[in-house]
């Protein structure tokens, strides 16, 4: 553990976001942490940036994963945000973890309702399947990978948790085997 309190900590999170805005040549005087869960994301509005670090070193792979697939999206020109153009090539390497960074787009007024999301997420299910390799959705196998780096986590806590993954993998696998493949977008998920 660091001296900050832990690998994948807020304080943690901040200086690896400070570390990569550093190494790109952008402000982050006026970063603003959006949200602290599988991932840490900011938002650097000076640098019209957001940073998305991922908060767990055994599931590095989606980094590449989301980097491809933001590629992609650019490409096809899908309804999304993109990567940013930045001298680095993306993911970027950070205290260990890894990085994306995108483009910030500021707060739009009035807010953007869940059917403007609904919207959206028609269109992005219409695009063909990517060009890049997808894994089977699996939120199962992603949850025991964040338990096995979960710090501070109690063993009964991280027992109870295991158990449930356990009942829910059987029903995750029958649920894929049913439908058919397709883009699902885990952020709209959550």
């Amino acid at each position: 553990m660091s001296e900050l309190g832990g690998r994948f900590t807020e304080p943690v999170m901040h200086q690896s976001m400070h570390d990569l805005a550093g190494r790109l040549g952008v402000p982050d005087g006026d970063a603003r942490l959006l949200r602290l869960t599988n991932n840490a994301v900011f938002a650097l509005p000076a640098a019209g940036l957001v940073v998305r670090i991922i908060r767990s070193r055994r599931l590095r792979e989606r980094a590449h994963k989301v980097a491809g697939l933001g590629a992609w999206l650019a490409h096809v020109d899908a309804p999304t945000i993109r990567l940013a153009d930045v001298a680095v090539s993306q993911p970027i390497e950070v205290g260990g973890l890894l990085a994306t960074v995108w483009h910030y787009l500021p707060p739009s007024s009035p807010a953007l309702t869940v059917a403007d999301l609904g919207a959206v997420l028609r269109e992005f299910h219409k695009l063909e399947r990517p060009a890049v390799a997808l894994p089977v959705w699996d939120p199962v196998g992603d949850a025991r990978a964040r338990l096995a780096d979960a710090e501070g986590l109690r063993d009964r806590d991280r027992a109870f948790l295991l158990d449930w993954c356990d009942r829910l993998a059987p029903r995750i696998a029958a649920l894929n085997a049913r439908l058919p493949a397709r883009l699902v977008h885990g952020d709209a998920c959550s």
